[in-house]
């Protein structure tokens, strides 16, 4: 799995071609290609070293590139390898979370990194889902609370007002207590 999003500058592949799988991202299994661009090709064949490892350390290529977006199909930018500019778009682009597939190793400028790689750009935070069920239960529960409030208020005013008026005919029952009314805590 290609941990961040990098531009493509070497594979050991067959005519500078690498093959990515991005189910991670679109939910396709087909592989797809991704291209050096022609001048990186050119480069890497002129250069006389024997280790492509050893020519990637040193690769005098320079990529600028737009800000992170969203758009995991787009990808304008350019490479100045010494005094030519080279155009890079979405073919040379190894998204993250993609996989590498048929293709030993690839080598690649790093352009974007954590939550400012194109994968990172399109997470959401995931939406709450309710079914109705769920929806009618949380209405009852707030009916019963409102009911109840509603039946504890009537029962203590109306419980009050029987204390007051039967209190000169229940003198057993000690109403006219004047300890406060938390005695008991």
């Amino acid at each position: 799995e290609i941990p961040c999003d990098l531009v493509l500058i070497g594979t050991t592949g067959a005519n500078g071609v690498a093959f990515i799988q991005t189910a991670n991202l679109d939910g396709e299994t087909d592989l797809k290609a991704r291209v050096l661009p022609k001048e990186v090709q050119k480069f890497i064949e002129q250069s006389r070293s024997n280790s492509l490892e050893m020519l990637m350390c040193r690769f005098p290529g320079v990529i600028t590139c737009p800000p992170p977006d969203a758009h995991i199909y787009k990808f304008d930018s350019s490479m100045n390898l010494g005094k030519k500019k080279i155009s890079i778009s979405a073919d040379q682009l190894l998204l993250q979370s993609c996989h590498i597939k048929n293709t030993d190793k690839v080598y690649g400028l790093v352009v974007y990194t954590g939550n400012e790689t194109k994968c990172g750009k399109n997470k959401r935070p995931v939406p709450t889902k309710n079914a109705k069920i769920d929806r009618k239960m949380d209405l009852m529960a707030v009916f019963l609370f409102i009911f109840q409030f509603i039946i504890v208020a009537v029962m203590g005013i109306s419980g009050t007002l029987l204390q007051e008026m039967d209190v000169k005919y229940d003198f057993y029952l000690h109403f006219n207590d004047t300890r406060p009314w938390y005695w008991f805590i």
